[in-house]
């Protein structure tokens, strides 16, 4: 028998009171339909059914108002110093307007997984918004992200950015990063290292002063200076600090070119202090010197030269002291 029809209530077990203005307060004991009901005369009413179901239905407003003087005693099975609503199903709310909800604290607490969908937009405001995950957090937007803020820290162990890659390939894309200010890329790991990697070209275009130091133990101190090295518009000092993981001579330097040519276009002064031995080796072709004015060649000790062909020299005028 279906326990929700009315019309398998019998006589014996109905004692409806209804009221001229449409007021009800009926109970029905038949088996398996018993029923309690309570109709104000608008419409609204609560309804007891047969398997314990309570149906409360306003026709217009619905208000629950707890008091504020709270017991602390319960029903006996648990303390009553706050109200409680407990569902121990499924439990669906359905709003066809606008749902607000206000209150001092607001506490969310999900066993399971939990989601929120919208079709517009999503605001939170707040003082402190912290995000917490014990394992990953996804922030994704299809069209684009934007993060405004007075300050912005990192703290990660391993960072990946991938720009321009989506599933099936590299498809390119571009990183732009603009500061009005200083911009330091820092690495405090003494055996650590920074690579700037590039399957295409390279770009490093500085607009004022450059200083690039190599081997001084001072850049690794929490605040260091480069400026007081600066002796040229582009300064590169090597120093002799081999650092933990060494690949050479400490202070010493390494170029390789080839098999092209390397040009040197100097246009003003080239001075040249070399402190220890200085050997030039050329393994085919010729070695070619073309001065316009006065070279000179100061010697503090002998000067040797060892010829295994003709020694050719032509000048209008020699003088020999």
């Amino acid at each position: 028998m279906n326990q929700y029809l009315d019309d398998k209530q019998e006589y014996q077990h109905s004692f409806p009171q209804v009221w001229p203005d449409g007021t009800e307060f009926s109970v029905y004991t038949t088996p398996d339909n018993r029923r309690t009901i309570l109709k104000h005369s608008s419409g609204s009413h609560i309804e007891f059914k047969n398997d314990g179901t309570v149906v409360i239905k306003a026709v217009k407003d619905l208000h629950i108002n707890s008091s504020v003087a709270s017991s602390n005693i319960g029903d006996g099975n648990s303390d009553a110093t706050a109200s409680q609503w407990d569902c121990e199903s499924d439990l669906n709310l359905n709003v066809t307007g606008k749902l607000n909800i206000s209150c001092d604290e607001l506490n969310l607490e999900i066993k399971k997984s939990g989601a929120v969908n919208t079709s517009g937009d999503l605001v939170l405001s707040a003082n402190n918004l912290i995000e917490k995950a014990t394992e990953q957090i996804s922030m994704e937007g299809t069209k684009s992200v934007y993060l405004s803020t007075g300050e912005f820290r990192e703290n990660v162990v391993t960072r990946t950015s991938e720009i321009g890659t989506l599933l099936g390939g590299n498809t390119g894309g571009q990183s732009t990063m603009k500061v009005n200010g200083h911009f330091v890329i820092e690495n405090q790991d003494p055996k650590g290292g920074i690579t700037i990697k590039s399957a295409g070209y390279t770009n490093i275009l500085t607009a004022a002063e450059r200083i690039d130091l190599t081997g001084n133990p001072g850049v690794a101190l929490p605040v260091f200076d480069p400026t007081i090295f600066g002796v040229a518009t582009y300064t590169h000092i090597v120093s002799p600090y081999p650092g933990p993981t060494p690949k050479g001579i400490p202070g010493s330097a390494f170029f390789q070119c080839g098999p092209g040519p390397l040009t040197e276009a100097i246009g003003g002064m080239m001075s040249t202090t070399v402190l220890g031995p200085r050997f030039t080796t050329v393994l085919g072709g010729k070695d070619t010197t073309s001065v316009t004015g006065i070279k000179t060649t100061n010697t503090t000790g002998p000067k040797i030269f060892n010829c295994g062909g003709p020694f050719i020299v032509t000048a209008p005028m020699i003088f020999l002291n």
